[in-house]
């Protein structure tokens, strides 16, 4: 799906966008699969200098919960570094 809103993200509707996110939302309490997915969300904001909105939106989301649930906590570091990636995507 990454792969897809880097193609084309501008092409991917929000029904779309929402379905990906639900089906995300699924595995939050699986923390292997949370840790993996918040360091792609991560690379591709540190890789991409243009993110599509919709792309962009589902970046956000899951970010905002993974980081925010169960354990371990992410470190104020991690937060503060995730922070910054997704204020300079913005820019």
């Amino acid at each position: 799906m990454n792969k897809l809103f880097v193609a084309g993200g501008d092409l991917v509707t929000s029904d779309i966008t929402n379905k990906f996110i639900k089906v995300v939302s699924k595995k939050i309490d699986k923390e292997k699969f949370r840790e993996s997915t918040v360091k792609i969300y991560k690379n591709i904001l540190k890789k991409n200098p243009s993110i599509s909105d919709p792309h962009m939106n589902t970046i956000v989301w899951i970010l905002g919960e993974y980081l925010s649930s169960g354990e371990p906590t992410p470190s104020l570091e991690k937060e503060h570094e995730i922070l910054n990636l997704l204020c300079q995507a913005v820019m």
